[in-house]
């Protein structure tokens, strides 16, 4: 096999196999989720749904910070800039879990 343009490799295969989800596509997934079941039993969820709608935005509030700091690094090293890494914070962990 023969590749071509293997320095643009990585970013093709990163974006191939990368899913983009915003807060508010994870946000209106939960409140169709929960708008799809019937009013007897979304009494039952409500406080659920918004235990999780709680936890989305502490979760990208804090992804938020992580991007904002990563930018300030890249800064003074330029290697990185286009990219961002989720950095093994406990307190984000601890929501994805």
């Amino acid at each position: 096999m023969v590749i071509d343009e293997a320095h643009n490799l990585e970013g093709k295969v990163r974006n191939a196999t990368t899913d983009r989800f915003s807060q508010n596509t994870v946000i209106k997934t939960i409140n169709a989720a929960q708008s799809s079941i019937s009013a007897e039993y979304q009494r039952y969820t409500s406080s659920n749904n918004t235990k999780a709608l709680k936890l989305v935005r502490s979760l990208y509030q804090i992804l938020n910070k992580q991007i904002q700091n990563q930018i300030e690094e890249s800064k003074q090293d330029m290697k990185y800039v286009e990219r961002f890494f989720f950095r093994n914070d406990n307190q984000a962990v601890e929501l994805i879990m």
